[in-house]
């Protein structure tokens, strides 16, 4: 049964526990209201998890000291470790029984009751500890109450026992009662900061999506100092935004701001920044844009705390943004991770503001250069679907208005050039002629647009109006076909003069040197004549007539042929043929010349004991012919040129070589004829290979090899 004294105590500990001090000050408060409750030397206070681990404790230092003598214990208690108390401690064993101890003198060695705790009641005078008392709930360890005296060394009445367990049993509820509270407010401080966070975060999220949808730099300006104020709380806010073609100053300021407050807060804002300098010529600071709200200010108010970020991206600063507060201490370590949040939303959204009026810059300057070309441009995608055009594109595909969004097939109603860009997935790209109405002809080369090195992500087809240059190459090959047949009748007089000359009388040494010089350059302009026309005649499709052939006896009996021009030359001549025969569509006749045509040249480039090889091997669905040699090699510079007519490369090992260099243009134009691809690799001193690829019919075993 508590007494009216008893009912004191427990209000003082209750007046203790409520009191806003920290943990240790409410435990030593504690235990000063037990130790001037009755006559005790000493009351010391341990707790233990889920409270507070501390210790706290009251001691008077001499039996005859007044309460006014009173010491603290709390600044001098060595802190309470995750292993505290040690097993074999009475403290320990009070804890694990959950019964109190009382005695006259409990443990002799005080070191050994209360552990770590011994030495610091070894530095004053000998107390007698009469009382250890667990604050234990539910099998939950609170902590200890321990009382002690200097004189007596009598147990405690059995009154006393009972108060100081009834204590104890109020202790544990009252102070496990006060920290639920206190981790209730904290729990609720919490999640008011959590839910303040979560509401400035939302509020910078609305202020991106309100940018977003006011891409103009003008109005994005307004739109940060509109919505900023409600995020970060300032007595003034400030904006620069700089992008391509604007760069202005925002100022959100209190309602009596002062022309003298606006410069220095716009040389506040510079001076933070990176490259002031680039920034002062291209801002407006004489006309800034400024919004006075209807706060107010002292008279006498001067920027205490200020805070400006740059806004920046990884290759420019766009912009800045500014807090000022009239007072000390109002920029906290969150309200800087908040102000840093913004900045960099706003960072964001300005780059990508800055990137898309480069690429509508960009697109405006491409379309204007697409716009002024004459030849037709065509871009598509993967799918077929025209993404580009340009009006000379439009024009050429007989079509008013752009195409852009539409399917090839829809788009274009030519099947040529459908045809040419079939080629050109298949192989890579292609190039050749089509026409609408046959009175004009274009020219048009599909070419990949790759997206890195190798993947493909469309094709692009340039397109050009040749019929000028098909008129007067027509009007040029008529010309020297008439000039060629005109010249053959004079020529054949000119032999057959020489050959009677030689028949009429006896000549001397010189007379022969002379016939032969003529008889030659006859044989020389004959061989000329016979190829212009040659060339004539497959660019007019003269002769031209295809049929389904085995091709491997046609290979080999045209390079067999030059076997003994090799054998004179001590050249190493190997023909292989594969194990597999080959059918393809072609021109028999045609096809051997191109053999003729490409092995010859190779062994008269080739210098005595060199090797020649004719190679025969398939790809896919294509055919492949090859002839390599170790000759004089090809300079890069000549690569593009020699399938031009005339064209012959320069150098000294071609002294003595004649030609017309209408071979390898002949046959350019009979393996394009058969819908095939002519290319040369070459080196300089390493020798050449000369590739054809022709679309297969057929593939078989030879069954003579097998």
């Amino acid at each position: 049964m508590s007494t009216p004294s008893s009912w004191d105590l427990i209000n003082k500990i209750d007046q203790s526990i409520s009191a806003p001090h920290f943990w240790t000050q409410k435990l030593e408060a504690i235990a000063e209201a037990i130790l001037s409750s009755d006559n005790y030397d000493l009351v010391w206070l341990l707790t233990l998890p889920p409270l507070p681990a501390a210790s706290a404790g009251a001691l008077q230092t001499h039996p005859a000291s007044t309460p006014t003598d009173t010491i603290s214990l709390s600044d001098t208690s060595p802190p309470i470790s995750e292993d505290w108390p040690p097993k074999h401690s009475v403290l320990a064993h009070v804890l694990r029984t959950g019964l109190p101890l009382f005695g006259a003198h409990i443990g002799d060695d005080t070191n050994d009751l209360l552990c770590d705790f011994g030495n610091l009641l070894r530095s004053h005078t000998k107390i007698n500890i009469q009382a250890v008392i667990p604050l234990k709930a539910d099998d939950v360890d609170f902590g200890i109450l321990i009382v002690g005296n200097h004189q007596n060394k009598a147990i405690l009445a059995t009154s006393q026992q009972e108060l100081l367990k009834h204590i104890a049993r109020h202790l544990v509820l009252t102070l496990h009662n006060r920290q639920l509270q206190e981790e209730t407010k904290n729990k609720t401080r919490l999640l008011d900061a959590v839910q303040e966070r979560t509401l400035a975060l939302k509020d910078i999220d609305m202020l991106g999506e309100k940018l977003l949808t006011r891409s103009a730099p003008e109005g994005m300006l307004e739109t940060i100092l509109d919505t900023l104020p409600q995020i970060l709380p300032a007595d003034v806010h400030g904006v620069i935004i700089n992008l391509p073609g604007f760069a202005k100053m925002g100022l959100k300021l209190p309602g009596n701001a002062t022309q003298t407050m606006v410069a220095e807060i716009q040389q506040t804002m510079l001076d933070a920044l990176n490259h002031k300098q680039s920034f002062s010529k291209k801002l407006r600071l004489e006309d800034p844009h400024i919004v006075y709200g209807d706060k107010l200010i002292p008279d006498d108010w001067q920027p205490q705390s200020q805070l400006t970020l740059p806004v920046l991206t990884l290759s420019d600063s766009l912009g800045a943004l500014h807090l000022a507060y009239g007072r000390q201490s109002a920029v906290s370590a969150d309200m800087i991770h908040l102000f840093s949040l913004v900045v960099s939303r706003i960072s964001g959204i300005l780059e990508n503001t800055r990137l898309i009026t480069e690429i509508e810059q960009e697109r405006a300057r491409l379309a204007a250069i697409l716009s002024s070309t004459a030849d037709g441009i065509l871009v598509v995608d993967r799918s077929d679907h025209i993404i580009l055009d340009n009006p000379a594109a439009c024009t050429i595909l007989e079509r008013t208005h752009s195409q852009i969004g539409k399917n090839l097939g829809e788009a274009i109603d030519n099947q040529d050039l459908l045809n040419l860009v079939q080629t050109a997935k298949a192989s890579g790209g292609a190039a050749g002629e089509f026409s609408y109405t046959g009175e004009k002809i274009y020219y048009a080369r599909i070419s990949p647009v790759y997206a890195g090195q190798d993947t493909i992500i469309g094709w692009v087809a340039v397109m050009q109006d040749v019929s000028t240059f098909k008129k007067l190459n027509e009007a040029k090959d008529s010309f020297v076909s008439d000039v060629s047949h005109d010249l053959r009748s004079p020529l054949s007089s000119i032999a057959l003069a020489s050959h009677l000359l030689k028949l009429t009388g006896s000549t001397n040494d010189q007379q022969e040197e002379l016939l032969d010089t003529i008889n030659k350059n006859i044989e020389r302009m004959t061989g000329l004549i016979e190829d212009l026309l040659d060339a004539g005649k497959i660019e007019a499709d003269i002769g031209m007539e295809m049929e389904d052939h085995l091709v491997n006896p046609l290979i080999f009996e045209a390079a067999a042929q030059l076997a003994t021009q090799a054998d004179q030359k001590r050249i190493n001549y190997q023909i292989d043929l594969s194990d597999h025969l080959y059918t393809i569509h072609c021109n028999p006749r045609r096809l051997q010349q191109v053999v003729a045509n490409l092995t010859s040249n190779a062994i008269k480039y080739t210098p005595e004991n060199g090797v020649v090889a004719v190679r025969l091997f398939s790809k896919d669905s294509n055919l492949l012919f090859q002839v390599t040699d170790t000759g004089y090699g090809i300079p890069q510079k000549d690569q593009a040129r020699i399938f031009d007519k005339f064209y012959r490369v320069k150098g000294e090992y071609m002294i003595g070589k004649e030609g017309s260099g209408l071979g390898l243009s002949i046959t350019k134009s009979i393996i394009e004829k058969h819908s095939g691809k002519i290319w040369v690799e070459s080196a300089p001193g390493k020798g050449s290979a000369f590739t054809i690829m022709l679309p297969l019919i057929r593939i078989e075993k030879d069954a003579a090899k097998v």
